[in-house]
Formats: C-alpha cells, sequence, structure tokens
C-alpha cells in the first residue's frame, strides 16, 4: 500500500481568505485541555455560552469548560434538552429561538458549541440571529457541516438548510472523534463520498435550470474529496 500523500489543506484555502469566516482549524490529539488557550485569540473577551448536550458535556464539554475556566474566560453552559415526544435534542425553530433569546439576554459575545450536527447547527443559526461570533468543539465526524455556512434545521416541520455564519474556529480532538459511535463514523464518510454525485446533480442543474454555479467551489470540493484517496489533484 503507497503511503498517503501529505497535504497543505491550508495552501489550499489560501486563495479563498477573504472569503472565509473559519479563521483557525485545529485537528490534534489531547486538545480538549488546550482549547481554552486557543479559543481566547479567536473570541472576543467577555461573557460566552457553551452550549451542548448531556452526552457531548459529558464526553468533551467538562474537560472544555475547565480549559476556559483556567483560560479566564467568563461563561455559563446552556444545555440542550430533548423536548416532550423527542428522545435526544432535534434542531428546530424553537431549539434556536430559544437559543438565540439566552444569547441576547445575558449579553453575550460569543458561543461554543460542543457536540456534532444538531448542537452545531442548533449554536450556529442562533448565534447568527444574535449577531455573535460562535466556534465549534466537535465530538464526531459525523457529518461534514461543521465549517459550512448554512444550518440544517427543522422548520414547521420540513428539513431546510438556512444561510447562516460559520464558526470562527473549528477544534476537533482526534481522540474523542475516534472513540465516537461506529454508526456516526460511517455516516460522516458516507457524506464526505457522496461529493461526487452532488457536485454532478450541481452541474447538470447549471446546465438545464441555469441554476448558480461556482467553479471554485467545484475544484474546493473535489481537492477535499482526492484528500480521501490519499491523493491530491
Amino acid at each position: 500500500m503507497s503511503e498517503p500523500v501529505k497535504v497543505d489543506v491550508s495552501a489550499i484555502l489560501a486563495p479563498y481568505a477573504d472569503r472565509i469566516d473559519t479563521r483557525r482549524i485545529v485537528l490534534e490529539t489531547d486538545l480538549l485541555e488546550r482549547s481554552g488557550p486557543i479559543l481566547t485569540q479567536e473570541l472576543p473577551k467577555g461573557h460566552w455560552v457553551l452550549v451542548s448536550d448531556v452526552n457531548t458535556h459529558r464526553v468533551a464539554g467538562e474537560a472544555v469548560a475547565k480549559s476556559l475556566t483556567e483560560a479566564g474566560v467568563g461563561f455559563e453552559i446552556y444545555t440542550l434538552e430533548p423536548a416532550e415526544g423527542e428522545t435526544v435534542p432535534v434542531a428546530n425553530d424553537a431549539k434556536v429561538d430559544a437559543l438565540r433569546q439566552h444569547l441576547v439576554s445575558v449579553g453575550a459575545v460569543a458561543a461554543v458549541a460542543v457536540g456534532a450536527g444538531t448542537i452545531n447547527d442548533v449554536a450556529k443559526m442562533a448565534s447568527f440571529k444574535a449577531d455573535i461570533p460562535y466556534a465549534i468543539v466537535a465530538t464526531s465526524p459525523s457529518m461534514n457541516g461543521y465549517t459550512s455556512a448554512i444550518a440544517a434545521i427543522l422548520s414547521q416541520g420540513v428539513k431546510v438548510t438556512l444561510p447562516c455564519r460559520a464558526p470562527v474556529a473549528c477544534l476537533a480532538d482526534l481522540e474523542v472523534m475516534a472513540q465516537s459511535p461506529y454508526r456516526m463514523i460511517a455516516s460522516g464518510f458516507g457524506d464526505l463520498i457522496s461529493k461526487p454525485v452532488s457536485n454532478a446533480d450541481w452541474r447538470l442543474s447549471h446546465r438545464l435550470l441555469g441554476t448558480m454555479h461556482s467553479a471554485d467551489t467545484l475544484h474546493l470540493v473535489e481537492q477535499g474529496f482526492a484528500l480521501l484517496e490519499g491523493v491530491a489533484s
């Protein structure tokens, strides 16, 4: 088996630096205990809100909270709870609005989400509506939307993708990600390998319906897919 090709991702993204909200991505081991100092370099000083659910707080939130405290950050913990009839929290209008109202009412200057899809989407949209920056500490490689500028929200019973701002920073402790349930790891891998199909759909829509198409975006997605094969395009 050939050795994987090492790729400088920062070099791939450099030409688009003025158009990207996310200024820092850290993928390392033993990262949670260093998350506080890293996040203070990217988020404004003031009162922060740490958003998680019961599971993600146990897996990573406690360590992040400890690191924030040691870094001298003033913050509070906001726990996403399942609503009546839910077994786990769902990213919907109600949860987004509740978090937005909380961010505004406590005078938060930033939010830090600790979790995966649902928590990331709720914090992303709520902070966008509150007009404050946010960062994400990922807990599972279950999807590819951590740094996207959209959020998947159940709105009036229909799952929609809504435009918003991407996080200013994305931190992923590789040991935490690797310990994620296999079904979540497989789900994220499926998300990644589906991209060539979505590119084909996008190009077809552009040709037949005249929808917007970006050659730069297409190229970036294709480069990302090439990394999965260990080869830079």
